[in-house]
Parts: C-alpha cells; sequence; structure tokens
C-alpha cells in the first residue's frame, strides 16, 4: 500500500485573503490581469527558445534518478525537466504577482509495507488560505469543513514542509504597489461619465481622457519597468518605453533567480529525504551585466534602437 505525509487539504475557497469574498477571476481588471499573466509568462521566457539564444536547464547531480524525480514532483502529466520546470515557477510567479507569496507543500509518497519513500509531490495551496500566526504558517480551514474531514480549522505547515516563494526584498513592497495602481486605473478604464457625455454629445475630449489614462498606465507599472503589453507606447517617447523595458528585465532577471534559489532549497530538502543532492541550473537567460550595457548604449544613443531591442523582443 501507499500513504503520504500530506498535510493540507484541498478545498475550493470563496474567500480572499483579507477576509472577503472572493470575486470570480479578479478580473474585471484588465490591466492587473495583463500583470498577473505576464510576469507569470515573462519570468519563463519561452520566446528565448526560438532566439539567438541556446537557453539550458540542467538539474546538476550524481544521481541516475533525480531528473526524473524533479520532473515528476514539478510538472504534470509526464513533462519533461525543462517543462516542468517552467510549469512550476509560471505558477508561482503568478501567485506572487497576484498574492505577494506562493505556497507549495513537500508531499512524500511511502510504500507503507518497506516504510521507504517512493516519490514526492510539490502540492500548492491557494494562497487565500494561508495564514500567518504567531511567525508560523497555517492552512484556515472552514469550521463545518474541518468538522467534516475531521482537520483543525488552522493546520499547521511547518517550515521544513513547504514552499514558500516571494519577491527579492527589494521588489516586495513594490510589487503591492503596482498591482494596487494598475487596479486603480482599471478602474476608471471605462469612466461612465466619459461615456454618458459621449452618448448624449457633451463637450468631452475622449483623446486627452484616453491619453491621461495611457500616461496613468504608463506610471502604475513604473516601479518594475511594466509596459501593459505596449498599449501606452505611442504616448511616450521610444526611449522611453524601451527604457522601460529594459528595467522590465531587470527586475525579472532578479525575481526569476530568487525563485531558483527558493526552489533549489526546496530541492536540496527533498533530496535529503531521497538520498541524492541535485541544483538546477539555468544557462543563456539575459544577466545582469547584458541589462547595464544596454541601457549604457541606450543613454549614449549606440547602437540603433531596433538592433538595441532584437535581444529583448
Amino acid at each position: 500500500m501507499k500513504a503520504n505525509d500530506q498535510l493540507s487539504i484541498r478545498y475550493f475557497s470563496n474567500i480572499t485573503a483579507d477576509g472577503g469574498m472572493a470575486v470570480p477571476g479578479r478580473f474585471g481588471e484588465l490591466y492587473t490581469t495583463f500583470f498577473v499573466e505576464d510576469v507569470a509568462s515573462a519570468v519563463w521566457p519561452f520566446a528565448y527558445r526560438s532566439s539567438r539564444r541556446n537557453v539550458s536547464i540542467a538539474l546538476k547531480t550524481s544521481s541516475d534518478s533525480a531528473e526524473e524525480i524533479v520532473s515528476a514532483a514539478l510538472g504534470e502529466n509526464d513533462r519533461n525537466l525543462e517543462s516542468s520546470v517552467q510549469e512550476f515557477l509560471s505558477a508561482a510567479a503568478a501567485q506572487i504577482a497576484e498574492f505577494d507569496f506562493a505556497v507549495a507543500e513537500i508531499v512524500f509518497v511511502l510504500d507503507t509495507d518497506t516504510n521507504q519513500i517512493e516519490n514526492v509531490q510539490c502540492v500548492w495551496i491557494n494562497p487565500v488560505q494561508i495564514r500567518r500566526r504567531w511567525g508560523k504558517i497555517y492552512q484556515q480551514v472552514p469550521v463545518e469543513l474541518a468538522s467534516e474531514r475531521r482537520v483543525k480549522t488552522l493546520i499547521h505547515l511547518p517550515d521544513e514542509k513547504i514552499i514558500r516563494f516571494v519577491a527579492p526584498p527589494r521588489y516586495r513592497k513594490v510589487l503591492s504597489k503596482v498591482r494596487e495602481s494598475l487596479s486603480s486605473v482599471s478602474d476608471f478604464r471605462n469612466n461612465s461619465f466619459a461615456l454618458t457625455a459621449l452618448q448624449t454629445n457633451l463637450p468631452f475630449d475622449w483623446q486627452a481622457h484616453e491619453r491621461a489614462m495611457m500616461l496613468a498606465l504608463a506610471e502604475a507599472g513604473r516601479p518594475i519597468g511594466f509596459g501593459s503589453r505596449g498599449m501606452f507606447n505611442k504616448h511616450v517617447a521610444t526611449p522611453y518605453w524601451i527604457r522601460m523595458r529594459l528595467l522590465h528585465e531587470r527586475f525579472l532577471i532578479e525575481f526569476r533567480q530568487a525563485l531558483l534559489d527558493t526552489l533549489n532549497d526546496a530541492l536540496r530538502r527533498m533530496g535529503s529525504r531521497m538520498g541524492f543532492e541535485c541544483e538546477l541550473k539555468v544557462d543563456g537567460l539575459p544577466t545582469d551585466r547584458d541589462i547595464e550595457i544596454a541601457l549604457n548604449q541606450l543613454n549614449s544613443g549606440s547602437p540603433p534602437l531596433i538592433k538595441l531591442m532584437d535581444t529583448y523582443s
């Protein structure tokens, strides 16, 4: 027989992180949706695979079985290592962009006859169910469900059992600020007064309104260089949005490294229980040095802007 040591439980939650009722799909908030989706996809830039860059993901280990174990733990449907890492870290990035953190539980599957660990899984826990109390992490469970499943209303998740992803220190408060600003701009995207004015022929400068909205959008994403899919590019000078793109790339580099560091720490813990050592190594993606060179080139006016952005398009 097989058994696992999972502590968390899986259930649908309609409660937000601040205790209110969840709105299905965030999402009526157009620019916030773009933000969450784009951070999730850009933190692991699939486009680089078809560019001049030779991106590689490798698991450094002396174990013959480690890669298969890690791939199965991080991904679904028997994906390979690269796909599993991409899937897992993209999911982590999306949750951080929306909730400021992501939590997965490390679950070991055991053979009860031999008491040997057969494999391991990393199980996501809905961020809205996570509570931090007395310096510890808990999963909150509604009273009725806790009674039904015979668990506590606050399930303690020990540090050694979880993977907790957060943004790099200097971006933690910034991410919340960007999300809140984008949410505010989203609220005014379909300004009811503007629509009424157009419908009733009141004097209203729609172009000025749109320009103000787009400049507000640019300002909302400025702390991390988030360009909102280029929606405001025609309202700003080309060097400005190129600089934003480069600054966003710098943010992604640091964000990606923070995710990898956290994942590697988890892999060390998993490996220590299963008798192997391993570490993920990624090569071929842009570095801080690449961004510094590009910014200096932008400031000097050489090379041409099109050539400068070719690497990051």
